[in-house]
């Protein structure tokens, strides 16, 4: 080893403390939302709407409505049935067990060449 060459444990402290600093960096960057954030205070929650009701009569119960119901009476329409692609790109799968036990590599124009 020659005079020139700086020893080994300096650039691992060299490459460790440039390590540390980027670090450093980017955990100040990334909290300064949290600091700004600091300074404000939350937003108080809404208080719970108590309704006054006369002792001894019970509250309805709530009437569970189907989903189609819910979608109509908010004017939604209703949701399109799900194609699928499959079938469209390559049409009606083979069912015939015959074929399907060959493969799709058994081709005859292949065979001829054997």
């Amino acid at each position: 080893m020659s005079q020139s060459e700086p020893n080994p444990f300096k650039r691992l402290m060299r490459w460790t403390l440039i390590s540390l600093g980027i670090h450093a960096v980017l955990i100040a960057i990334t909290s300064i939302g949290y600091v700004l954030g600091l300074g404000k205070d939350p937003a108080p929650a809404e208080p719970a709407k108590v309704e006054a009701k006369p002792p001894g009569v019970a509250a309805p119960a709530p009437v569970a409505k189907p989903a189609a119901d819910a979608q109509a009476a908010e004017g939604l329409p209703p949701v399109p049935k799900a194609k699928d692609a499959d079938a469209a790109f390559f049409g009606k799968p083979e069912t015939d067990a015959k074929k399907l036990q060959d493969g799709p590599d058994s081709r005859p124009d292949l065979d001829a060449l054997k």
